[in-house]
């Protein structure tokens, strides 16, 4: 029934047969909870909040390794191996000397960051990604709070031409392949336009429809135009899948902006948005799919990204409350060894 569960959370969007058995296995884990012990209650009721396919891959590793220590008949050796790999990995990815970059994000940004791509190869996406967040932040305090807009306007010309210019270096110093130039310029300045027309709103006292909020407020969060640079750090090299990838790859973007917006919005009204989340992780399922089989890490490495917001928001609010548990969670995610007795 667990596995039923977890398998109808894959579905395309307009699969009834999987709806159907998201409805039955939902039903009956709850009357199995209502019946059964502590362990088994905990054990459910913590898939049915966060499933694991929405959850980070890092994470799970963790939370096996834990699980698999509790239970009665364990093989010491394979556990031992377990997290000997884990703080193998944990070593491997970070470069103390580098950390400071990642001081001064909040919980969210700073899972972005590190645990949407943990392998130790990816170091140096980490980093990127540590400063286009930096970048975001510093944009959007600009336009939030100094400035009138023609100001801001001759400040989107300047800041872009700096920013672009030095990621496209560093990108094209590691990568190779075509430039990236056009694609960081225009995903900047989308970002930097959307912060615009949000000042100008509130210049001018002007209140967005619902709708007008959400078209312009996905590009306006800046994780489109972190998308673009995971894609780009992830990458082998710069090639015509990569670039092709990225021009047909704007729903998913869409998508997964729209899950970081909705987790952050359950405690509005939990089912109702529970069950937008489930459709939007539909059209995810559908568009993570791409024609080459060379491009699946892209799309897992960005879908990862939703998966960060899950984890955010799973416990409460987990990014405007800085100094909670969640925070502990990232540190022993991504910096704490294992113990190994």
């Amino acid at each position: 029934m667990l596995k039923l569960f977890e398998a109808s959370h894959l579905a395309l969007d307009g699969e009834k047969i999987m709806d159907k058995a998201i409805m039955f296995s939902t039903k009956n884990h709850k009357t199995i909870i209502s019946n059964s012990d502590v362990s088994t209650t905990k054990q459910l009721s913590t898939v049915l909040e966060l499933l694991l396919h929405w959850r980070l891959e890092w994470y799970n590793v963790t939370r096996h390794i834990h699980e698999y220590g509790k239970v009665g008949n364990i093989n010491f050796s394979l556990l031992k191996l377990a997290k000997l790999h884990f703080n193998m990995v944990v070593e491997e990815s970070w470069d103390s000397r580098k950390f400071k970059l990642f001081t001064g994000l909040n919980n969210q940004k700073l899972l972005i960051c590190c645990a949407s791509q943990f392998e130790p190869q990816y170091k140096h996406v980490r980093i990127w990604l540590a400063k286009v967040y930096k970048f975001i932040i510093t944009i959007d305090d600009v336009y939030d709070v100094y400035g009138s807009p023609q100001e801001l306007e001759l400040f989107t010309k300047a800041a872009l031409y700096d920013t672009t210019n030095e990621i496209t270096f560093e990108i094209q110093k590691v990568k190779g392949g075509k430039s990236v130039l056009p694609h960081l310029r225009k995903v900047w300045k989308d970002f930097c336009t959307a912060l615009l027309v949000e000042a100008k709103w509130y210049n001018q006292g002007y209140t967005p429809s619902l709708q007008e909020y959400l078209n312009n407020g996905w590009i306006s969060s800046g994780d489109s135009a972190l998308s673009v640079h995971v894609l780009f750090g992830v990458a082998h090299e710069i090639t015509e899948d990569v670039l092709d990838f990225l021009k047909n790859g704007e729903d998913l973007v869409y998508h997964i902006s729209m899950i970081i917006r909705l987790t952050n919005d359950q405690g509005t009204s939990v089912e109702h948005i529970r069950s937008i989340i489930t459709k939007t992780w539909k059209n995810i399922n559908d568009q993570s799919i791409p024609k080459s089989p060379s491009l699946v890490p892209f799309a897992k490495y960005i879908t990862n990204i939703a998966r960060v917001s899950h984890f955010i928001y799973h416990n409460g609010d987990g990014y405007g409350v800085q100094d909670c548990e969640t925070r502990d969670q990232i540190v022993s995610l991504l910096i704490e060894p294992l113990a190994l007795d």
